[in-house]
């Protein structure tokens, strides 16, 4: 009886498949934490411009409020002005002058409560 010894190709053994799965697995593994990582710097960015369009929407509304305050102050001021003249009559006790007065008044107390105030001696 001869015996035969077969070789088995050590790529085929149970062993170096298991290296080659452990391999495959290991590879998998490190283009998945790759793409984690690719995944967390897009999402960083992302949370970043939301960051920055939210602050840009703050300043925007700010803005657009403040211009909004000094047009509706600048009409108040013109309105004040234009009482002026009538205040500047000589009719004293008359009741319109009295309601022009009241009314330039109240006017006058709204702009003080909103930091306006007038410059006096500009116009002399």
């Amino acid at each position: 009886m001869t015996s035969e010894v077969v070789k088995i190709p050590v790529e085929e053994s149970p062993e170096a498949e298991q290296v080659k799965e452990q391999r495959a697995c290991t590879e998998t593994i490190e283009e998945l934490e790759q793409q984690i990582e690719k995944y967390k710097d897009r999402g960083l960015q992302a949370e970043g411009e939301v960051e920055n369009a939210r602050r840009w929407a703050e300043r925007h509304a700010e803005e657009q409020l403040r211009a909004e305050r000094e047009r509706l102050l600048r009409s108040f001021l013109t309105l004040a002005d234009n009482l002026e003249p009538a205040l500047a009559s000589k009719a004293e006790g008359d009741e319109l002058r009295q309601g022009v007065e009241i009314t330039h008044q109240g006017l006058l107390h709204l702009l003080a409560c909103e930091g306006v105030t007038p410059l006096e001696g500009l116009l002399d």
